[in-house]
């Protein structure tokens, strides 16, 4: 979950909490070892359209694949299919969020992936008929909350129902419960990884 834009851009969107990081932090990334990001997140677009843009021109450059954002819903939707060992992976990101201050993509605006929409069923279905083994990566949940909300539990197992074989969340920037529904892992919140966040 890369939970900033990679941007140089100056104009923001009016909120209480805005985060970026340098563009040239991309080769950081790639140096130590990261291959793929999850973008769907309620900072992505945290400097608007041009920093989205920025973020997912500078990823490419840097040879790390990414998911859960784009131009439009289309391309936010779209699963992310990588091969490991010989085993074809999907991943599929979304995010609970869609509003001023975090838009969710539509069908001709950018944004992130939202799972309020069809498109939640649509991308873990063809996920689940191309690939062997597929990854639900979810944003959402309430932060610092030791356990998972109703709609995490929801949203959650609906991802299992539709094809995810593992559902793994984050958001509450702690750990939360890890469950088994219907012979599939959920792990609720998996916490921080790299976070500058002193508390």
């Amino acid at each position: 979950n890369l939970e900033s834009p990679l941007t140089d851009a100056r104009r923001r969107i009016d909120k209480e909490i805005v985060l970026k990081s340098r563009p040239e932090n991309t080769e950081l990334l790639a140096n130590a070892g990261v291959s793929a990001v999850t973008l769907a997140n309620n900072h992505i677009s945290d400097y608007r359209v041009k920093g989205l843009i920025d973020t997912q021109s500078n990823l490419t450059t840097s040879g790390i694949e990414f998911v859960g954002a784009g131009l439009n819903i289309e391309q936010a939707a779209a699963p992310l299919f990588l091969k490991a060992s010989g085993v074809r992976v999907a991943i599929v990101n979304f995010s609970q969020y869609d509003g001023p201050t975090a838009p969710a993509a539509t069908l001709s605006s950018p944004g992130q992936a939202y799972f309020g929409t069809t498109y939640f069923r649509r991308s873990l279905e063809q996920a689940r008929d191309n690939a062997d083994f597929v990854i639900a990566v979810l944003h959402h949940g309430t932060e610092y909350e030791d356990f998972p909300d109703e709609e995490q539990i929801v949203k959650s197992r609906q991802a299992v129902e539709f094809g995810a074989d593992v559902v793994i969340g984050h958001h509450p920037h702690i750990t939360q419960g890890i469950e088994e529904f219907l012979g599939k892992p959920i792990f609720y919140s998996i916490g921080n990884f790299v976070f500058d966040q002193e508390t």
